[in-house]
C-alpha cells in the first residue's frame, strides 16, 4: 500500500522516474587503413571504461559502402565488431541529406540545384557565350542584381575573414555566408529572389555576373534556351553540359539567346543538400541504408542524418510536387522511413524544431519549412542539440511524444565536459522521454570524453 501511495504522489506530482540513462558518444573515423582501426579502437576503449552505453558513428565509409568496389568495409566492420564485443551499442549515422558533400561525389547531379533563369548568351561559332549583366553599386556594399542568376564576389588575395551576402531588404534570407582565405578568395552566389543584396566582408572587393558555376543536369533540373519566339531543341540545336552548339542549329551566328539552369550554390564552402523527389537518390538511400544494417546484429539503431538542409524545395521535380518546404520534407521523410529496414531510427532535431531551423525563411530553401514535423513519427527518437532554447526545444518533442537524448559538449570553450553534462542534465528536469545524453564533437576534441560521462552519470 505505501508503495502504491509513493508511486500515485510521483505520478500526481509529475516527478516520473527517470528512465535508465542512454549515454552516446559521436565517434568520427576515417577508416582507409589497419592502422586507423587499431586507433579507433583505443577511443572505443575509453568510452567503455567511461561508462558509455552506445556510439553514434560516422565515417565516409557508411556513404560509400553500397559500392562494389569499396576497398574500406572490413575496417568498418572490424571497428562495429569491436564496439559490440566492448558492451556498446552502434548507431551509424546514415543518409546525410544536408551535409551530402560525400554522397555526391558518386554523383553531383542528385544534389538539390538552385535555378538560373534568363541568362544570356550569344552564339560564337560552335559555343555560346555569357553575355554578363550590369550590377550597379549603390553604397555601404548594396547592390542592384538580376533575381535567380549567378555572382561572383572576389576579394584581394590576402583578405581573410567572413564573407556574407544577403537580401536587403530582409537579412534573414541568406545568399551566402563562407569565410575568406589568403589565396581563395573569389565566392559563387545565387541572387534567388533578391533583386537588391547586401555584400559583407574585407573591405575591398568587385562583384560580377557569371554563369554555368556549378551546373547540374538530370530530369529534375533540365536546360532550357530559347528567344522572344521559340525554344531550342535539345540534341538538335545545342547539347549540354558542356554546352555546344553544331552547325546546323536553329541558334544563328551571333544571335542572342536566353538560358534557364541549375546549378549547386554551397553554404560555408560545403553543405550541399541531396534532391528529396529524384528517384535516383531515393534508391541509393535505400540500398545504402540496407546495406549499412546489414553490417549490424537485427536490433542496431539507424542514426538519419537530416540536419542543417539548406537547399530544399527549388529544382523543378521538387517543384512540381507542389508543396511547401515544410510538407516536402515531411512526405520525403514519410516515405524515406517506410522504405528503411526496420530498426529504432534516431534523427537530428533542427529541420523539425519551429524554434531551431524549421522556420519560414533558411538559406536557400524556398518557402517555408513549418509543419515538416508532420512527417516525423512519434516512436523516432529527436536527439536534439538546439543549445540556445533547450528547454523548450525538449518540452516541445516531449509533447509531441518523440523520445529525446540530448546532443551534448559541442565543443564548449571552457572545455568542460563536466559541467556540460550537468547543465544539460538539469535542463531536462521535469520533461518526460529524455533517455540520455551523446558527447558531441566536431573538433575530434575527446579529451573530456570521461568527464563528461562522469557529470552525466553523477546527475541523472
Amino acid at each position: 500500500m505505501m508503495r502504491a501511495a509513493l508511486a500515485l504522489t510521483l505520478l500526481l506530482s509529475g516527478c516520473a522516474k527517470r528512465e535508465t540513462l542512454q549515454l552516446w558518444y559521436w565517434h568520427h573515423s576515417y577508416l582507409a587503413t589497419a592502422e586507423a582501426l587499431e586507433q579507433n579502437k583505443l577511443l572505443v576503449d575509453r568510452a567503455a571504461a567511461a561508462g558509455y552505453t552506445g556510439m553514434a558513428l560516422w565515417d565516409s565509409s557508411l556513404v560509400f559502402v553500397s559500392r562494389p568496389d569499396w576497398p574500406n568495409t572490413a575496417y568498418l566492420k572490424g571497428l562495429i565488431d569491436y564496439a559490440h564485443g566492448k558492451g556498446l551499442t552502434v548507431m551509424p549515422a546514415i543518409l546525410p541529406y544536408g551535409h551530402s558533400d560525400d554522397v555526391l561525389k558518386r554523383n553531383p547531379d542528385w544534389a538539390e540545384g538552385q535555378r538560373v533563369t534568363g541568362v544570356r548568351f550569344r552564339r560564337r561559332g560552335d559555343v555560346l557565350v555569357h553575355i554578363p549583366g550590369p550590377v550597379l553599386a549603390l553604397e555601404n556594399g548594396r547592390f542592384l542584381v538580376e533575381p535567380w542568376h549567378q555572382y561572383e564576389v572576389r576579394f584581394p588575395d590576402d583578405a581573410s575573414g567572413a564573407v556574407g551576402v544577403r537580401d536587403d531588404e530582409d537579412s534573414r534570407f541568406a545568399r551566402l555566408d563562407d569565410t575568406a582565405h589568403p589565396g581563395a578568395t573569389a565566392f559563387v552566389f545565387n541572387s534567388a529572389g533578391s533583386s537588391r543584396v547586401h555584400i559583407f566582408g574585407p573591405a575591398r572587393f568587385a562583384v560580377r555576373e557569371v554563369a554555368l558555376n556549378r551546373p547540374i543536369r538530370r530530369a529534375g533540373a533540365p536546360v532550357r534556351i530559347y528567344d522572344e519566339s521559340r525554344t531550342f531543341a535539345e540534341g538538335k540545336d545545342y547539347a549540354a553540359f558542356p554546352v555546344a552548339v553544331p552547325r546546323e542549329s536553329a541558334i544563328r551566328d551571333g544571335q542572342e539567346v536566353r538560358m534557364d539552369y541549375y546549378a549547386i550554390m554551397t553554404v560555408y564552402g560545403e553543405g550541399l543538400g541531396l534532391c528529396l523527389t529524384d528517384p535516383d537518390v531515393q534508391k541509393w538511400a535505400v540500398d545504402n541504408a540496407r546495406t549499412v544494417a546489414a553490417l549490424l546484429p537485427p536490433d542496431s539503431p539507424l542514426f538519419l542524418q537530416h540536419d542543417e538542409m539548406r537547399h530544399m524545395n527549388s529544382c523543378a521535380s521538387c517543384r512540381r510536387m507542389n508543396k511547401t518546404a515544410g510538407e516536402l520534407l515531411a512526405w520525403s521523410l514519410r516515405g524515406l522511413i517506410a522504405s528503411l529496414p526496420a530498426r529504432p531510427l534516431y534523427i537530428w532535431s533542427d529541420m523539425f524544431d519551429p524554434r531551431h531551423n524549421g522556420l519560414d525563411q533558411y538559406y536557400y530553401v524556398e518557402g517555408s519549412l513549418k509543419g515538416s514535423w508532420e512527417g516525423l513519427p512519434r516512436e523516432v527518437t529527436v536527439v536534439n542539440w538546439n543549445g540556445d532554447h533547450r528547454r523548450e526545444s525538449l518540452r516541445w518533442f516531449s509533447k509531441r511524444g518523440n523520445p529525446q537524448i540530448v546532443a551534448g559538449y559541442y565543443d564548449p570553450a571552457s572545455h568542460d565536459g563536466y559541467r556540460a553534462a550537468v547543465t544539460e542534465v538539469a535542463a531536462t528536469s521535469g520533461i518526460r522521454g529524455v533517455r540520455g545524453l551523446m558527447y558531441t564533437t566536431w573538433t575530434n576534441d575527446y579529451s573530456q570524453l570521461e568527464n563528461y560521462a562522469k557529470g552525466a552519470r553523477e546527475k541523472w
